[in-house]
């Protein structure tokens, strides 16, 4: 039941200067949870491959998004839900986006 799932996150500065930009992993709470899904029991479910950036005048970024699920019969056939907030740092008025990414874990046969 474990497996590892890459895909990129992109980001594109469109201003004309440099920005620093962070990104974290962060847990919905009451409320925030799309239907159909629970919130990802950790944050450690979730890395990437790269988490803080300087990002020149209209230059775009990419890091890939790691999904670890723990290998347990409890979690197959759940849908988890978690955020992904990515928010510029050093700024006197900060810019965030929270992207909202959805999974589910599938039963693996024995192979």
């Amino acid at each position: 039941m474990r497996r590892d799932s890459k895909f990129p996150l992109r980001i594109k500065n469109e201003s004309d200067r440099t920005v620093n930009l962070k990104i974290e992993v962060l847990i919905p709470g009451e409320g925030e949870v799309q239907q159909g899904y629970e919130p990802v029991p950790e944050t450690g479910w979730i890395s990437l491959e790269k988490n803080q950036f300087a990002v020149g005048p209209n230059d775009e970024v990419e890091t890939d998004v790691l999904i670890d699920v723990p290998y347990d019969s409890k979690y197959a056939g759940r849908k988890f839900h978690v955020f992904i907030m990515s928010y510029t740092t050093g700024e006197s008025l900060g810019i965030g986006l929270k992207s909202k990414l959805l999974f589910g874990v599938e039963e693996i046969g024995d192979n």
